[in-house]
């Protein structure tokens, strides 16, 4: 008994050495490419009326955001666009997920700290960091707003440290954020970040603490029921979330194609509908999954003018966000 549990001590031990290796060499040689600049997508939602409710846009977006670089980035990696770049193709809704360090917040994604770069030793992304480039991008791009709901990924962390945190940073640039927690129209918002939260309110911020985006966890393996979930947060904001990132390719496929017929976007309900999962899988391999799932979403055909509210992506590409900003107009 005692040499069996030596012999599966050792097989775990080589297993996480071989997937750390692969991880280590994926990160290594792949780059994050920079993608040029196209008014088209920088600038896209200066074609949008003023008094159009956010929700009623059609805004591509991503899932765990900054993981570009964050190891093993064989399981972890969800991204090969910076976060820069991500709104230089078009993304306004970005999915950032923090933990503490020390006295300051880094990006995380589960456990993984998030990297600025392919050398796994290379600097953590901070969250300041990322506020001052969204920030220096509105700054160049006053028509557009960019979506920033924030989760806090490391449930052991102190929740109203992580919030005291993040309200100093929006303090220091109070002007550039919208806080309140209901949905504005466009063009009170434009050249702002707009502040959602994945927490409770924990130090009392109240109309300064942001949107509450938080929804219950949709972990589950066997899909039941509507695939998207409805949350009432107050007179003037619903929440429907389809974020099943457990089900396999083929059930997150269905999910997100019943959300996208089925939307329930209005002036007062915000869809965020992910295209993202990481599955049941012993060795989750996002990149793999999102292989498939992207290539299916560049094949739908998108409404013209229909309303699928926010649509996020793994490995997003410009031609995926292309698809998701036409709609707003002649679909495609």
């Amino acid at each position: 008994m005692k040499k069996e549990r030596i012999i599966d001590i050792v097989l775990a031990v080589l297993v996480l050495i071989f997937i750390g290796s692969f991880a280590l060499m994926e990160g290594v040689f792949r780059s994050c490419t920079p993608v040029e600049s196209d008014s088209a997508l920088t600038d896209w939602m200066g074609d949008i009326d003023d008094g159009t409710s956010v929700a009623c846009i059609n805004i591509p977006g991503t899932h765990a955001s900054g993981a570009g670089f964050c190891y093993p980035s064989y399981l972890l990696s969800n991204q090969d666009l910076t976060i820069k770049d991500q709104l230089n193709i078009g993304c306004r809704y970005l999915d950032i997920r923090v933990g503490l360090q020390g006295e300051d917040l880094i990006l995380y994604n589960n456990s993984g700290k998030c990297r600025i770069s392919a050398n796994p030793f290379s600097e953590k992304i901070r969250f300041a960091a990322v506020i001052e480039d969204i920030l220096r991008f509105l700054d160049e791009h006053p028509t557009e707003t960019v979506i920033v709901a924030v989760k806090a990924e490391n449930e052991r962390d102190d929740i109203a440290k992580v919030q005291t945190l993040i309200q100093e940073v929006v303090s220091a640039g109070e002007d550039r954020f919208f806080t309140e927690n209901h949905l504005p129209a466009l063009g009170s918002v434009r050249g702002k970040i707009i502040l959602a939260r994945r927490y409770d309110d924990m130090i009392h911020a109240g109309e300064r603490g942001g949107m509450h985006l938080e929804w219950k966890d949709q972990g589950g393996r066997e899909p039941a029921g509507s695939p998207f979930a409805i949350r009432d947060v107050n007179d003037y904001l619903v929440v429907a979330v389809q974020d099943h990132y457990r089900y396999s390719v083929q059930d997150k496929w269905k999910a997100f194609e019943d959300t996208l017929v089925n939307c329930p976007a209005n002036q007062w309900t915000i869809s965020i509908n992910f295209l993202s999962v990481m599955t049941g899988s012993v060795i989750p391999h996002p990149r793999a999954y999102a292989e498939e799932l992207n290539a299916q979403f560049l094949d739908v055909k998108l409404e013209p003018g229909k309303k699928y509210g926010i649509l996020a992506f793994d490995f997003v590409t410009r031609e995926m966000a292309e698809k998701v900003i036409a709609s707003n107009a002649g679909g495609t």
